[in-house]
């Protein structure tokens, strides 16, 4: 644990605002308590992960947290592609999933990709973690964070539009190879997987409604106003994050 205004004076020792692409870095809610940052690195380089550094920001205690950023399974916070909270059968989760890579470069990759000379971010992988459980992972200093692993592919899949449902989410499997896709329907609650290859049933999904319609499901990208502060604003929070030692 580090105090807030601690921590903004040992970071700022080392960094300067002036090398973080702060509109690259990310802030999303887990719940009415906590927040996790993604700060991501000053340069975006291949074979280089998109952010730096993780932390599990305390708004109540103004407390902040550095969060280990191996997830296990080969693969690491700081590839993260996207992140969502959630709330199902009366407990907080999120999903994160890593790989930068959208499916039409992942189609180029299995065609000119050799496996001796991979493509950095071809690994997918889909993690759902007890929001709960992940803070205390967190507090306690694991080096490894312990989730559910719920799908991971490489250069012969694709992972992509990820969504909540009422019982933990949905995601679209493609396989390139064969040229199929499935839709994916996912139990929090049991761990159970359906996989549907019915046409109509993908279809409908694809042009469904995505509502973003309350706390846990809201993401946004940080706004940089004053060069200083780092705001995350939503119908019900808002987040202030400070990173100068000029600012009390």
């Amino acid at each position: 644990m580090i105090p807030a205004d601690e921590y903004r004076n040992k970071w700022m020792e080392t960094n300067s605002l002036n090398d973080i692409e702060a509109y690259l870095s990310e802030i999303y809610s887990l719940d009415d308590h906590y927040a996790i940052f993604f700060i991501s690195n000053s340069r975006v380089e291949y074979g280089k992960p998109y952010y730096s550094d993780v932390f599990l920001i305390d708004s109540i205690e103004s407390c902040i947290y550095k969060v280990a950023a191996d997830i296990g399974h080969e693969d690491s916070l700081l590839r993260l592609d996207s992140l969502k909270a959630f709330y199902v059968d009366h407990h907080y989760y999120f999903y994160s999933k890593t790989g930068r890579i959208y499916p039409y470069e992942k189609q180029s990759m299995w065609r000119e990709t050799k496996p001796s000379n991979p493509y950095y971010d071809h690994l997918e992988t889909i993690m759902i973690f007890n929001t709960r459980d992940f803070i205390e992972q967190v507090k306690d200093n694991k080096k490894i964070l312990n989730g559910k692993l719920v799908e991971q592919v490489n250069y012969n899949q694709n992972l992509s539009e990820i969504d909540i449902t009422a019982e933990g989410i949905s995601y679209l499997l493609s396989d390139i190879p064969n040229d199929l896709q499935y839709l994916i329907k996912y139990k929090t609650s049991n761990d159970e997987k359906d996989k549907i290859f019915n046409e109509t049933s993908i279809n409908e999904y694809k042009n469904r409604d995505v509502h973003e319609d309350w706390l846990y499901e809201y993401i946004s990208k940080l706004q940089n106003k004053l060069n200083d502060r780092y705001t995350l604003e939503t119908p019900y929070h808002h987040y202030n994050l400070f990173l100068s030692e000029d600012l009390g």
